[in-house]
């Protein structure tokens, strides 16, 4: 098809009725690249990012109404976001997603932050790492979570 993506949506389904919880629209700014989506935030009329803030506001998404087992079905189209009615987009009429897929949610957000902290020996070894040298480091989780992946970037007074 070789067309970008134009607009998106992010719905929040509730898995024992399928009811439609809440909707997150995503669609195309000057600020990024074609098919490079940002949330829509109803209550400033623009482009928040890619993230949208816990909170029962215009412009929030509330994280009572999440539940374990729901639905977060993302919809993608090649039609732009109708932002004519910036408090309400909707996606053009007659739009069909050309892609649709769906995860479960495996845990309810927390409000609290729920950082892993690194042992006190993984942080001197950081602060005295030298290149050249191994690195090993350890974190504890924070109770009831879990981590897929762990980025670690070293920058050096000469760039990189």
């Amino acid at each position: 098809m070789n067309t970008p993506i134009a607009s998106g949506t992010v719905s929040i389904i509730d898995s024992t009725n399928n009811r439609v919880k809440d909707v997150i629209n995503l669609g195309i700014c000057d600020c990024t690249a074609p098919g490079q989506g940002q949330v829509w935030d109803e209550a400033n009329a623009s482009y928040s990012g890619n993230y949208k803030s816990f909170g029962t506001s215009m412009g929030q998404i509330d994280p009572t109404i999440f539940s374990v087992r729901d639905i977060i079905q993302y919809d993608l189209y090649t039609e732009a976001l109708n932002l004519t009615n910036s408090a309400s987009p909707q996606i053009e009429s007659g739009a069909i997603a050309i892609e649709t897929y769906r995860n479960s949610l495996l845990f309810a957000p927390s409000l609290v932050p729920l950082y892993p902290s690194a042992s006190s020996a993984t942080q001197t070894t950081i602060t005295n790492f030298t290149l050249g040298n191994d690195l090993t480091i350890a974190w504890t989780l924070a109770a009831g979570t879990r981590n897929s992946e762990v980025l670690v970037q070293i920058s050096v007074n000469l760039g990189g």
